[in-house]
């Protein structure tokens, strides 16, 4: 995967959970989740043992790229493609098309019918905060330029409310759409505008905010932003007036004020949840992120943590803080009340894309300090083979059904034995490294290294 891609893997899950996830509804009506399994659309409620095909919205043979539920939990916003471009690794990185469905009606509605390959609209469609309205950008055909659209739940009417705003990317492969997201203070998109003779050099980079009508509220300019566009940005739940916003390939995010003050850099972002939830992006050094999660129910000392950069982790919260969704690679796991649950077992030898998830908890965002790592102090290892050995001379190792190591035993990989691994990436929690293997037909999760101990190794020859 070039670095392309990966940014692209990185601003798909990113974006679901930087502010692009509404508003809650809370108590016993709470909505279920939805989630996409290799492309398809699915939906699971507490109790259930595994997720169960949606019917109201017929796809029409169409794949989801992204997917965001109202606040009200009564319709999806969907970002959909064709098997072939889906399954065709998404060169050249197209966008989609933007459908609504009804999951009261069972309806679906057609709100773009764009060449996908031409990347004509954002990569999700974002909720207003009281979910009446979705909002997105479409590229103008001037191609150095973006529309900002609403379209109306209840009247069913779409609408232009800013007719040319600057594109958030146009470099190279061409124009990206834009960054958006929406509060009660307004709708903000993150803007940058080409050089005339060379588009791939900014002349300016910021963030315009807008009013649910359209009208201008404030054109903000990063300062010092190079010619790098902005990646990520979010409302700072600390300040109504205050934006927090990440430069691509950067582990720094900066604050703006909608008087323009660019303030404070942090390489630690966190999204907090009602139950105790939280989500935190450690920066790398590198331009990548750790996502480290708190999953409600669980003490922080609990907290699990990707040991490589942040592809293929997905978070939803339950909209009364009760639980969790957590989506790592092809495998999804859920937490109610301090119980952890496979949902989804790891899929392998299958075309499988990696899930996406959406719960309608409300986005809650602030920069912090960065939390004591979870991960050793020795490097993740790399299994080319896709076999790992447990290490002569350090005893048998335990597999278990979650990376904690609370979770619950459900095999023993005798020392010596070779097992295969499962899941690419590895999660570390209070101190330990663990790896999905799989071992005479059983999958777990097995401990790696802690401290400056490795458990695990590549087969010698």
């Amino acid at each position: 995967m070039n670095l392309r891609h990966q940014r692209i893997w990185i601003t798909l899950w990113l974006g679901l959970l930087l502010g692009l996830l509404p508003g809650a509804v809370q108590g016993a009506n709470r909505p279920p989740a939805y989630l996409t399994l290799d492309g398809d659309l699915y939906q699971w409620s507490p109790g259930e043992a595994a997720p169960q095909p949606v019917t109201a919205c017929p796809m029409n043979g169409q794949k989801i790229l992204t997917l965001a539920l109202s606040p009200d939990g009564t319709h999806l916003a969907l970002n959909v493609i064709s098997p072939d471009i889906f399954y065709g690794g998404y060169a050249p990185s197209p966008t989609g098309n933007l459908w609504v469905c009804d999951l009261v009606q069972g309806t679906v509605t057609a709100l773009t019918d764009n060449d996908p390959l031409r990347q004509m609209i954002s990569f999700r469609g974002v909720w207003s905060p009281d979910g009446t309205l979705l909002a997105w950008g479409a590229i103008n055909a001037d191609y150095r330029s973006t529309a900002l659209l609403t379209y109306d739940v209840n009247s069913a009417a779409t609408r232009p409310i800013v007719a040319n705003t600057p594109l958030s990317y146009g470099c190279g492969v061409g124009p990206y759409p834009p960054v958006i997201t929406w509060n009660e203070t307004g709708i903000a998109v993150a803007t940058f505008t080409g050089e005339a003779k060379d588009p791939c050099t900014a002349q300016s980079v910021g963030v315009r905010v807008y009013a649910a009508d359209g009208s201008p509220i404030a054109d903000l300019k990063a300062a010092g932003a190079g010619s790098e566009p902005i990646e990520q940005v979010v409302w700072d739940s600390e300040a109504q007036d205050r934006l927090i916003f990440r430069l691509v390939g950067s582990e720094k995010w900066q604050t703006i004020t909608l008087d323009g003050t660019v303030t404070a850099t942090h390489s630690t972002l966190q999204q907090t949840a009602p139950g105790g939830g939280a989500v935190t992006w450690v920066g790398t050094g590198e331009g990548w992120f750790h996502p480290r999660l708190v999953l409600p129910g669980l003490p922080s000392d609990q907290a699990l943590e990707t040991s490589e950069d942040a592809q293929r982790v997905e978070v939803a919260f339950a909209p009364d803080g009760s639980g969790a969704l957590f989506a790592f690679q092809t495998a999804v796991y859920a937490a109610e009340n301090g119980n952890l649950l496979l949902v989804v077992p790891p899929q392998q030898d299958v075309p499988f894309i990696f899930p996406i998830l959406s719960w309608g908890t409300p986005a809650q965002y602030h920069l912090v300090d960065p939390p004591a790592p979870t991960c050793p102090a020795v490097d993740a290892l790399y299994y080319p083979d896709s076999v790992a050995q447990v290490i002569p001379g350090t005893g048998d190792n335990n597999q278990r059904d979650f990376p904690l190591r609370s979770a619950a035993k459900v095999g023993v990989i005798p020392e010596g034995a070779l097992a295969e691994s499962v899941l690419y990436n590895s999660i570390c929690s209070g101190g330990i490294r663990w790896r999905s293997v799989a071992y005479q037909g059983q999958v777990g999760w097995t401990a790696e290294a802690q401290d400056d101990t490795y458990f695990l190794q590549v087969p010698p020859g």
